[in-house]
């Protein structure tokens, strides 16, 4: 009896050793103590017990995102005590009760504490290509240091705090899943009744959080988000830069198809429900049209309006029909989406809609303006376009007719600094953006960077020499407009003093006077476009299309 009292304790506690392993300098906090009466549990209970403690741990990141999410109405005072009960629950479950069991909150209904998804195959592959793409991203070589002025700030605000403490202490390993949470649930290491969805408000968004139990290894955190390349090029990044060892990201390929379908699924259900040609099709800024037609001067008056919803959810959409002053009717399609946008989501959101062979295409975002004497809150209008290196070869129509909008601008907004020229890049991430990799982009002169707009310029161009090939350039060419609203301003190896890269720190007043003058000039380059006559009919129907800030 003696001899197996003394092996039987060894036994556990080497167990536990392993379990909790992680750098030897770190203190782990009560909180990772088991107590006496768990070491007779055995060694799949004691795993268990870890995932608990990971699973309530991981929920403070849900009390900060009560905190500082603009879509939660709730006061001040509701927020503090709802995560004061939190705090308590997370602490110790057993004697608090659960603050996110009750009703009428904003963030009510996103507790789960058990797996509440329906797994579903992935379809058979038959094209002969994989299904699962892996990410593989360089790793961010931060020698001269990172563009971003806090890195811990920006990771913690988007990965969440919590998140971060458990890669630090090296509780968790990570993966990254762009596809449905449906197809994850048949993948990998999953098995069933191993998954728990990890409550977040960001699910809304389609970005979803689930703690994975692995026998013998530590449990695994894996971030489902929308099937977008960038985007998932966007989560290798930012897991790189914050220390996380070979992190797995992989893109179901099926899922993504299907994402580029439904864009189109939505595009056709709406323009069937709009039923007239189109003239203007312009991306973002969607909800501040009609302000900005209310100090138009009178130019524009808003005869009717109504909303229109896409097929399969991907697109929402408000119609508004305009009198211009001349007697000209313009009709706008001012809409959005409730999926996550980034990438080459904009990209197929651009290519559904120029199907219908819009003559003027627009593209309004926000950029990072690293080079030049552009600053925060100004207004950007590209004359180039690149991806990588190559360079685009599309014209963007604000700036040829940047003689005729600088004549305007002063009228506008007064307080609005508008630069045009200079070359747009592409980039995945933020995180990407270290001073080496910034410093690339100056040998390249390149003036501003962001997700999405090089993309919806390729699109532009890919559907100008289709048309070309068809014979049909004259009734189906595209013109393309691309203007910027400069929201930060990357650091590299030669910035003067402090740099301005702090994507969380937002002066609200300013970006919305700079999005009305985005607008204002966009509005301008469709009256020019009109006057001079290069629009297809003496009536100008648009399609206005809203989507999420880019950057």
């Amino acid at each position: 009896m003696k001899k197996l009292f003394f092996k039987f304790p060894l036994f556990l506690l080497l167990a536990l050793s392993l379990h909790f392993q992680g750098s030897p300098t770190h203190d782990y906090s009560h909180r990772y103590q088991l107590p006496a009466a768990e070491l007779g549990r055995s060694i799949a209970e004691i795993d268990k017990f870890s995932d608990e403690r990971i699973f309530l741990e991981l929920l403070r990141d849900f009390g900060e995102e009560v905190n500082n999410m603009w879509e939660v109405k709730e006061s001040v005072q509701a927020r503090q005590a709802f995560n004061r009960a939190l705090e308590n629950f997370i602490e110790d479950p057993k004697i608090h009760p659960n603050p996110m069991l009750q009703k009428g909150f904003s963030w009510s209904g996103h507790w789960s504490k058990t797996q509440v998804i329906t797994p579903v195959p992935t379809p058979a592959n038959t094209s002969g290509k994989r299904i699962l793409d892996p990410i593989s991203v360089p790793r961010i070589n931060q020698h001269l240091g990172h563009s971003l002025d806090d890195p811990q700030n920006y990771l913690e605000n988007r990965l969440g705090k919590a998140v971060m403490e458990q890669i630090n202490r090296g509780q968790i390993d990570i993966e990254v899943y762009a596809g449905s949470a449906e197809r994850f649930a048949v993948s990998g290491d999953v098995t069933s009744g191993s998954i728990r969805e990890v409550p977040s408000l960001y699910s809304e968004w389609g970005i979803r959080k689930f703690l994975v139990h692995r026998k013998g290894k530590k449990p695994l955190l894996t971030f489902v988000i929308p099937p977008i390349k960038e985007y998932a090029e966007h989560y290798a990044y930012m897991f790189d830069l914050a220390g996380s060892k070979n992190t797995k990201v992989v893109v179901n390929q099926v899922d993504r198809r299907i994402m580029r379908a439904n864009f189109k699924k939505g595009a056709r259900s709406i323009m069937k429900e709009f039923d007239h040609p189109i003239d203007v099709v312009a991306m973002g800024y969607g909800d501040h049209i009609e302000e900005a037609l209310l100090k138009s001067d009178g130019e524009y008056k808003i005869l009717d309006q109504k909303i229109i919803k896409g097929a399969e959810g991907w697109v929402d959409a408000k119609i508004l029909t305009l009198e211009r002053k001349n007697g000209e009717i313009l009709t706008m399609l001012s809409g959005g989406s409730n999926k996550t946008l980034w990438g080459e989501a904009s990209e197929a959101m651009a290519e559904a809609f120029l199907e219908y062979n819009p003559k003027l295409f627009f593209f309004m975002g926000s950029a990072g303006a690293p080079f030049g004497t552009t600053d925060i809150y100004n207004v950007s209008v590209p004359q180039k376009f690149m991806i990588g290196k190559q360079e685009l070869g599309i014209e963007n129509v604000i700036y040829k007719n940047r003689s005729l909008a600088e004549g305007q601008i002063e009228d506008i907004r007064k307080s609005v600094r508008v630069i045009f020229g200079g070359t747009h890049g592409h980039t995945s991430s933020p995180a990407q953006q270290s001073i080496s990799y910034v410093d690339s982009l100056g040998k390249l002169k390149i003036n501003s960077i962001d997700v999405e707009q090089s993309l919806v310029a390729r699109a532009v161009k890919i559907h100008n020499l289709k048309a070309l090939q068809k014979k049909k350039y004259n009734h189906n060419h595209v013109l393309f407009g691309a203007i910027n609203l400069i929201t930060d301003k990357p650091r590299h190896s030669k910035s003067l003093g402090a740099h301005a890269h702090n994507l969380d720190n937002v002066d609200q007043g300013l970006k919305h006077i700079s999005r009305l003058s985005i607008l204002d000039i966009m509005f301008e380059t469709v009256r020019q476009e009109s006057e001079i006559g290069k629009v297809r009919h003496k009536s100008c129907q648009g399609l206005i299309f809203g989507l999420l800030p880019g950057l």
